[in-house]
């Protein structure tokens, strides 16, 4: 019993594990801001991200029945999520008015038409959701 409420947890968390980028874009506003340190966005921008690219592929294979198309563009908007996640970290410390504007502009693009496909996709709400949240993330670091 205990084992079967735990694993019902983890598909829960898996499952609305956009809230964590929702945090980070609050979390980046408030380190902009000084309430936050900037260290401390360092660190959970830095798990987070590696949550999302190596980790997340290993412990929440959780497509629904999907085709191999849609499961590789879902593994390459993880990636993609993950490299933003840490150009957020970056940004902390480097301007980001230079290059790093650039790599963001190029992300955003491509997280563009992430949403683009997922919202026209049938069964990829999820990863729709992600995606749009991560440009929420996009639209905090060149705003601010």
């Amino acid at each position: 019993m205990y084992l079967k409420n735990q694993t019902m947890r983890s598909k829960a968390f898996f499952k609305k594990d956009y809230l964590l980028i929702i945090f980070i874009a609050v979390m980046y506003f408030l380190m902009m801001k000084n309430v936050v340190l900037p260290f401390v966005h360092l660190i959970f921008a830095a798990l987070v991200s590696l949550y999302f690219f190596p980790i997340k592929l290993f412990l929440a294979p959780t497509f629904p029945k999907t085709t191999i198309r849609n499961k590789i563009f879902a593994e390459l908007s993880y990636f993609v999520i993950s490299n933003i996640i840490l150009l957020t970290a970056l940004s902390t410390f480097l301007n980001p008015e230079g290059s790093l504007h650039t790599v963001v502009s190029i992300y955003s693009f491509i997280n563009l038409a992430f949403v683009i496909y997922f919202y026209l996709t049938k069964n990829m709400n999820y990863n729709f959701i992600l995606t749009a949240s991560t440009t929420l993330l996009i639209g905090v670091i060149i705003g601010v």
